[in-house]
């Protein structure tokens, strides 16, 4: 949950770039005015990169907290470095000769990621029942929800005892450890 502080920060932030969209327009459409639309509201906030890189015993931690079904996730986003949509995201028919391919619709940058697949990657990565993904939501016929990590990321940072991260500091880590 969003505290009011950091809400009210972002809709600054949303509300500052929607104006400078609307200065533009309002500017090629020949509209002359002495004043700006915006004029009265407060500056835009800058937006916020995450920086957290997990330590090597803050991962091991994770690792070792990570059990069932979610953890199985956690841990392929700590060997693969992919993002947690791409991960819950991945189809028995994107494994073929021991190569797991996510297609290029799938991933940020639109472009094919080639992850070759080990044997102990393959037993954290099972498809249950008769399910196309990997990781099925609760219906089964679709993957694992974007909306879903957050229970249970909350239980694992628990359960490993490390504090302040989010699973998308595991990417990071991922990045600048093999840098």
């Amino acid at each position: 949950m969003l505290s009011s502080r950091r809400l009210r920060a972002n809709s600054f932030t949303l509300s500052g770039r929607y104006g400078r969209c609307c200065d533009g327009v309002y500017a090629r459409r020949g509209a002359t005015s002495p004043h700006s639309p915006l004029e009265g509201y407060e500056p835009p906030g800058t937006d916020k990169k995450g920086k957290r890189i997990l330590s090597d015993v803050e991962l091991v931690k994770v690792w070792l907290a990570c059990e069932g079904f979610f953890g199985a996730m956690v841990r392929l986003l700590i060997l693969w470095g992919t993002r947690n949509g791409e991960t819950a995201r991945v189809c028995r028919t994107w494994v073929e000769d021991g190569i797991l391919t996510i297609p290029g619709e799938f991933t940020k940058n639109s472009r094919a990621h080639a992850i070759p697949l080990l044997r102990w990657h393959g037993l954290s990565c099972r498809a249950e029942g008769n399910s196309d993904y990997f990781f099925p939501g609760r219906e089964g016929e679709d993957h694992f929800k974007d909306g879903s990590w957050g229970k249970l990321k909350t239980a694992l940072a628990k359960q490993a005892g490390v504090e302040d991260w989010q699973l998308r500091d595991i990417r990071r880590t991922f990045r600048s450890n093999i840098v």
